[in-house]
Formats: C-alpha cells, sequence, structure tokens
C-alpha cells in the first residue's frame, strides 16, 4: 500500500492511498462546515490545508452505538486492505467523504459517471467508514475495481452526515432559531448530504469524475435519504437513484407536532422546567445527549423541501430522476430493531401510525391500518413501496425500476440473517469486502450474485438501464425483476411472486381502499 499524490485543479493537492494497481482512495475530505449544534452546514469549498492528508478515516458523527451494525464476521488475520484504526467521533467535524477513483482517469482518462452512496443506520447510527471485524463495510475499492473490469469505470463518493438528534430533533423553539438564521428548518442531516452532492457535483471533475451523471445509492436509511435527495433537496444534481430496502415511505417524514412531543420529553430529561431549553440541549455534552435518544429518528415535513408524506406527497413532486427501487426478501430480520417492538396484541392505528401509515400507504388507508397490519408484516413496510411507487408514477419524466434480492447471506457469525436474503443486504454483496470469509459450500453461490448485482447497478450508473421499466395496470406494478443465488436477473410479472398470499391480499385490499 502505497500513497498517492493528486494535484486537484481547484483544491489543490491530496495525499491519498493506492489501493492496488487500478484504483486511489481519498478518505475524510470535509465537504461542509457545522457553525454550531442544530445550525444548519456551511459548505465548504477550501481545503483545511494543503497538501491535505486524505490516508485516513475522517471524523463520524457522535451517536448512540445501541444499534451497531450486524456482526457478520469476526476479525481475520488476513485482512484484504489497509489495517485502519476505527474513525473518531467529532459533533464539529463529522461531515467529510471518501472518493474511490479509478487510477486511469485521475489520470486524464475520459470522465466517469459518480455513484454517491449514503450509508443507513435509521437515521441513527453508522458512517461511511463503519467497521465489522476490522474491515469497512463501505470500503469501495472493489467495486470500483469491478467497474473497470467491466470497462464502465465509476467513481464512489461515499458520506457521512449528522445523526440522531444532531440530525433530526426537532421542535417549534429550533424552528424559531434556524428562522432567526435566515437558514432552512431543521433535517440537518438532509441537507449535510444535500451539500456533499452539491460538493461532488462542484469539484468530482477534479478526480475525473462527471458530474452531469450522479447516480445516488444506499439501502435502508441510506434509501430513504437517497429518495428525498432526488425528489425534493437535490433532484436538479442527481441523474438517477438506487433505493435499496428503504424509501420516503418505509421512513417518512413526521409533522412538527410529532417532532415536538420527543423533543419535549428530552427536555425533560435534563432537569426542571426552563425558559430556555435550546440552549440547554446546545451545551449539553454530545454523548450524553445522544444516548438519551434510542428512538428511530424521522425527517420532519418541514412544508419547503418536504411538504407532506406518504404517497399524497410523492404524487405532488414528480421528478425525473429514474429510479431502480427495490427490496429483500427476508427483511424481517432487523426490521423490528429498527422500527421499535410491538406488544403481542394487534397493534391499534395509534401505534402504528407512527410507523407505518405515516409513511407507507395513502391517507384513505388511515382507517384500515388495525384491521390489516400486525407484527408478521413488518415487512411490508419495505417490501410494499417499490411496487406503489412504480404504479403512480406514469406522469413522471423518469422511469422507475422494481426489483426484488433473493441472494443469501452467507456469513453464519449473524444467525438473524444468516442464509437469508435479509434487510438491507445488497451493501454487503455490492461492496463485497470479506468475500475470503464465505464458506466453501456458499462462495460458488455468493460470487454469481454479486457479479450480477454490481453488474446492474453499475450498468445503471453509465444510464444502460438493465431492465423494462415497471408497468402499471391500475395502480399495481406489473413487472419486477428478481435475483436468486447462482441465476441471472429474471423476470417476473406480479408482487404476489415475493410476497406471500396473506401478506399480498392484504397489501391488495389496502390498495382498493386507498385514494
Amino acid at each position: 500500500m502505497t500513497e498517492y499524490v493528486h494535484k486537484h485543479h481547484d483544491l489543490g493537492e491530496f495525499r491519498g492511498l493506492r489501493r492496488g494497481d487500478d484504483v486511489v482512495q481519498f478518505r475524510g475530505i470535509p465537504y461542509a462546515d457545522i457553525p454550531g449544534r442544530f445550525f444548519q452546514a456551511q459548505l465548504r469549498t477550501k481545503l483545511p490545508q494543503t497538501p491535505f492528508d486524505a490516508t485516513r478515516p475522517g471524523p463520524i458523527c457522535p451517536q448512540n452505538d445501541a444499534m451497531p451494525f450486524p456482526p457478520l464476521w469476526q476479525k481475520s488475520p488476513d485482512l484484504l486492505g489497509p489495517a485502519l484504526t476505527p474513525p473518531v467521533a467529532d459533533e464539529f467535524h463529522c461531515l467529510n467523504l471518501n472518493v474511490t477513483a479509478p487510477l486511469s482517469v485521475l489520470e486524464g482518462g475520459e470522465p466517469c459517471p459518480v455513484m454517491g452512496f449514503i450509508h443507513g443506520g435509521a437515521f441513527m447510527t453508522g458512517s461511511a467508514s463503519v467497521q465489522v471485524g476490522g474491515r469497512e463495510i463501505y470500503d469501495a475499492t472493489n467495486l470500483v475495481h469491478a467497474s473497470i473490469t467491466l470497462k464502465q469505470p465509476i467513481i464512489v463518493v461515499a458520506i457521512n452526515y449528522r445523526l440522531g438528534p444532531l440530525g433530526f430533533l426537532a421542535s417549534k423553539q429550533l424552528k424559531e432559531l434556524n428562522e432567526s438564521r435566515n437558514e432552512p428548518i431543521g433535517n440537518y442531516g438532509l441537507h449535510d448530504q444535500a451539500h456533499a452532492i452539491e460538493w461532488v457535483s462542484r469539484f468530482i471533475a477534479g478526480f475525473g469524475g462527471d458530474p452531469s451523471s450522479i447516480t445516488l445509492q444506499g439501502a435502508s436509511a441510506g434509501g430513504a435519504s437517497c429518495h428525498f435527495q432526488a425528489v425534493s433537496f437535490s433532484k436538479s444534481r442527481v441523474k438517477r437513484a438506487i433505493l435499496a430496502s428503504g424509501t420516503a415511505l418505509a421512513i417518512g417524514a413526521m409533522p412538527l407536532d410529532y417532532h415536538q412531543d420527543r423533543y419535549d420529553a428530552l427536555c425533560r430529561k435534563f432537569g426542571e422546567e426552563q425558559d430556555d431549553y435550546v440552549n440547554v440541549l446546545q451545551s449539553v455534552p454530545v454523548q450524553v445527549l445522544v444516548n438519551e435518544v434510542s428512538s428511530v429518528s424521522k425527517p420532519l415535513i418541514d412544508e419547503q423541501y418536504i411538504t407532506g408524506r406518504g404517497m399524497p406527497w410523492l404524487k405532488d413532486v414528480p421528478t425525473n430522476v429514474d429510479l431502480l427501487i427495490g427490496s429483500c426478501e427476508y427483511e424481517d430480520d432487523v426490521t423490528l430493531a429498527i422500527l421499535g417492538h410491538f406488544a403481542p396484541s394487534p397493534p391499534t392505528a395509534v401505534t402504528l401510525g407512527n410507523h407505518v401509515e405515516a409513511a407507507l400507504i395513502p391517507s384513505g388507508v388511515t382507517s384500515m391500518t388495525s384491521k390489516y397490519f400486525s407484527p408478521e408484516m413488518l415487512n411490508v413496510i419495505f417490501r410494499v413501496p417499490p411496487y406503489l411507487i412504480a404504479g403512480y408514477d406514469d406522469t413522471a419524466a423518469g422511469k422507475v425500476y422494481v426489483y426484488e434480492f433473493q441472494a443469501k447471506s452467507p456469513y453464519p457469525n449473524w444467525p438473524p440473517g444468516y442464509d437469508r436474503s435479509h434487510h438491507a443486504v445488497t451493501d454487503v454483496f455490492l461492496f463485497d469486502v470479506a468475500s475470503d470469509l464465505v464458506p466453501e459450500q456458499h462462495r460458488n453461490r455468493w460470487s454469481t450474485a454479486v457479479s450480477e448485482l454490481r453488474s446492474a447497478w453499475i450498468k445503471f450508473c453509465w444510464g444502460e438501464l438493465p431492465w423494462e421499466a415497471a408497468t402499471t395496470d391500475g395502480g399495481e406494478a406489473k413487472l419486477a425483476y428478481v435475483l436468486k443465488d447462482n441465476k441471472t436477473w429474471q423476470s417476473r410479472p406480479i408482487m404476489g411472486d415475493f410476497i406471500n398470499d396473506k401478506i399480498a391480499a392484504r397489501w391488495e385490499a389496502l390498495l382498493r381502499v386507498a385514494d
């Protein structure tokens, strides 16, 4: 592993890392500055110093570690790649990104498309440099190398953004704070992401990227983030988006009253009634603050970027962005952890209103929620939206391509997801940072699925639409594609092929009462 010096025509000199013969990686590049807690970030257009040391992971957002990344594998003495110390947490220096690029484009080759990667973690945890067993799960080296082998090279940009209360706390008081500064209200984490995308559009050409060909990709909350960016925050800068196991319906925005209740509950944890809780929360030690919030963070309906929720809102914000959108066969493994545990008795509309109704189905379904949803149907939250989105989007200029991922995780170290196509497993296949730890009996099926998934995603980044667009019939998507172990992508005509008859029947009943 050797250092690589790159002279960017606008930003100056970077010191990165050579990753093999054909890939170079630059880590921890700051893209925006945070002037204070609960303030909107400001785009950074200069490096803090030059040459800039981009050989180490950048700081990440402080977070509650109660929801770690699944321990898919243990540390191996034979690491593939650099031995990296875990990134440090730093509230005010966490807005940075990693650029992984083909050597050929850095040295004057034809500009290539860009994949902007947004990590998941329920808007609560995670980072672009999160490690499992000493390996960065989202290390893009192997993915970029695969794109070079396919003769369709891409640059991958993985971003960090604010999480939990630092990124998504909202209230009337914080609204007033942002308004007093003439800045957007709340959704700090989503605005961070938008700044990163703006930074890419301004400066990626200096790394050999094509700023007119940006594709966003993410899973779970990362997929929802990509959806929000594509339809509201950064749509003019984004050409395409790949939404995996997450959409703006699955992890949807909530109104100010919803956030106010949580804000008030948080304030009560820090003492008696006070006149200025904003000042209190701004002065609380950061780790104390993030540890006090353990529930899923939700974006805010801010009435400017996000003006509503569910299908009615999406119908009002058509986009030119092409969407490749889908889910995994077995979304249940971490869904309970992400959405909260329901009581064993049938859930009420009020209970699910905080999670499902507000994010998933058109407004006419509200009264039907308690009748048709139950805990075993939690995977519907992730598996139904692709079909709903494809079904309504007839008038949008962008096309929708629907998939179902059925290839299975080969890592037995995490029993809930082993031998299943579990929630967000597509990222594990896409980055493929631990192929040497795949058990022998799974290696053939694993390598086939990795190759197929990567090929489809890379082609999409290049504007080659890998399948036929989803056709619709009365609001129902009638064409999707499925990837199974040891198979190439296969077309399937109806959603019922992917979801059992019981769930499909309930889904159809919901559609009959939907707006």
